[in-house]
């Protein structure tokens, strides 16, 4: 059996701005988005976390699946488990 770990990941994402034209003081302020995602967590590998936020423990399938670099990564914390066959 196969035990999942129920997660909440801040991490950062990109920003962007896509008009052709943008005052430098504008650029000089963005900062990346900080994001929670809330998940299963499928694989934790050196590079990445894989969390699912839909888990069906029955028929081992998932969905809304987020790969997210851990250079992005600013917290992992655990909310709860579930077992899977």
């Amino acid at each position: 059996m196969i035990e999942y770990e129920l997660i909440k990941v801040t991490w950062l994402d990109i920003t962007s701005k896509s008009e052709p034209w943008i005052d430098l003081d504008e650029v000089r302020e963005m900062k990346p988005a900080t994001m929670v995602s809330v998940g299963w967590l499928i694989v934790d590998s050196e590079s990445f976390i894989t969390v699912a936020s839909t888990l069906d423990c029955i028929d081992d399938i998932a969905g809304d699946v987020n790969c997210i670099p851990k250079s992005t990564v600013l917290l992992v914390e655990p909310v709860q488990a579930c077992e899977a066959n």
